[in-house]
């Protein structure tokens, strides 16, 4: 917390809190009856404050993150347009969420290529709709680069799942290429 000069002069405690609100951008935070921190809620109607704890993986937070499937492919033509599918993939259990990741291998790439965009498709054999929520932006890992993730819709329990990425590549050569997606499903 940033350091207060207040002078001789000593703040009351209701005006201590009310600095102290205002630092925060105006949300009160306090501990629940377990001692668990989180932030308060005012009842418009009682005025009964309640603290509601932050999340900590338990209900309402991420239980389960496991990998669906993944595909790399690789190829050496100089074509602009690329797509590499996922099918077929029976979920054994509902999923709230997916996460799909397309990448780059970092050792065996074509130096030239660029990933100007990715269409992201429901394979033919697909039971559910494909609704991206978000574009999560790039990120790197030990073995890729992360062209980008996105956040899409779940899918329920003997959901025929499959998803196809068409890749537009800038600067395409005939040196080979290397690409891979993974799904990724989240509860």
């Amino acid at each position: 917390m940033a350091e207060v000069d207040l002078g001789k002069v000593r703040m009351t405690d209701m005006e201590l809190q009310e600095f102290i609100l205002q630092i925060n951008g105006g949300v009160k935070l306090g501990k629940d009856s377990d001692g668990n921190p989180g932030y308060i809620v005012t009842d418009p109607e009682t005025g009964a404050d309640t603290v509601i704890p932050f999340s900590s993986g338990g209900s309402g937070g991420v239980t389960t993150i496991e990998e669906l499937g993944n595909k790399m492919d690789y190829w050496s033509s100089s074509s602009s347009s690329y797509t590499i599918s996922l099918s077929d993939i029976v979920l054994e259990k509902d999923y709230n969420k997916f996460l799909l990741f397309v990448t780059r291998d970092k050792t065996n790439y074509a130096a030239k290529d660029t990933i100007s965009g990715v269409e992201l498709l429901k394979s033919s054999t697909a039971t559910y709709e494909i609704k991206q929520l978000v574009s999560i932006g790039n990120l790197t890992t030990a073995s890729f680069y992360n062209y980008g993730a996105w956040l899409l819709e779940g899918a329920n329990e003997g959901d025929i799942v499959g998803i196809q990425c068409k890749f537009t590549i800038n600067n395409s050569s005939t040196d080979m290429k290397y690409y891979k997606i993974i799904l990724i499903g989240i509860n």
